[in-house]
């Protein structure tokens, strides 16, 4: 029988092992609610430092009319560093849409098109993606916690995949028993949507109490006698460090 790419999916979900490092102290926390069925935007970006104030003016224009079709900020993390990959994002924000149809007909509307070449000029680098998820979950982010958002490009062939749930399946037990992480959310790419510029095949976000659990854990026995596996099964990786903004836009 061939390897589960269903159950692969369902595994990240539980799962996202990292090296980080830090924490902060300030105890503020803000609930979020994935719903199953919706589509959910992973935009990556990084603005230009003089073109703040534009930005701002540029999400007070363009938020407005994206409500009128659904659409929701649900969180946005600061990237405090990309570990592993080459994206320039400084900042990742998940926006969810009621459905693919809403998403479309948005960007077909007349005043968002006046204004989408604006966004442009306002960054230094932007990439999406559309994703879905298997089923709702409501997760508490924590300011006082250690997160991180990965992009995983599996590859297609069988003795790959099983691998790479041969990896999670060992890991995920270990992380979650001897050190505390906790799984956040997991997002599979929506089938032949390819208009969008960021295809990773898996995008989601696991929590650690602290970096310093994260960086024992990627320095214990059984993440080093397995993540070469991880390595062997993925066709490309991003693995960024992030702090969540749980105030609004």
């Amino acid at each position: 029988m061939k390897t589960s790419v269903k159950w692969i999916v369902k595994s990240f979900t539980m799962c996202l092992m990292f090296i980080t490092y830090g924490q902060t102290p300030t105890k503020m926390k803000k609930e979020v609610t994935f719903k199953e069925g919706h589509v959910i935007e992973a935009i990556l970006f990084s603005p230009k430092e003089h073109k703040k104030e534009a930005l701002a003016s540029y999400l007070t224009s363009v938020t407005p009319i994206a409500k009128e079709y659904g659409a929701n900020i649900l969180i946005k993390f600061k990237v405090e560093n990309s570990v592993v990959g080459n994206k320039a994002a400084t900042m990742i924000a998940f926006e969810a849409w009621p459905s693919l149809d809403k998403k479309r007909a948005f960007e077909q509307d007349e005043r968002y098109i006046k204004l989408r070449n604006d966004k442009i000029n306002l960054l230094h680098y932007v990439e999406s993606g559309l994703f879905q998820i298997e089923e709702t979950v409501t997760v508490t982010f924590h300011h006082d916690k250690a997160y991180d958002i990965a992009g995983v490009w599996l590859k297609k062939d069988e003795t790959s995949l099983k691998k790479f749930q041969k990896y999670y399946g060992t890991v995920v037990p270990a992380a979650m028993k001897n050190h505390q992480y906790r799984p956040v959310v997991g997002l599979k790419a929506i089938p032949n949507v390819f208009d969008k510029t960021y295809h990773s095949t898996l995008f989601g976000v696991g929590e650690w109490p602290s970096r310093e659990a994260s960086v024992n854990f990627a320095n214990s026995e059984v993440y080093q006698s397995i993540v070469h596996l991880r390595t062997e099964s993925v066709a490309n990786l991003d693995i960024f460090l992030v702090k969540p903004i749980l105030a609004d836009w």
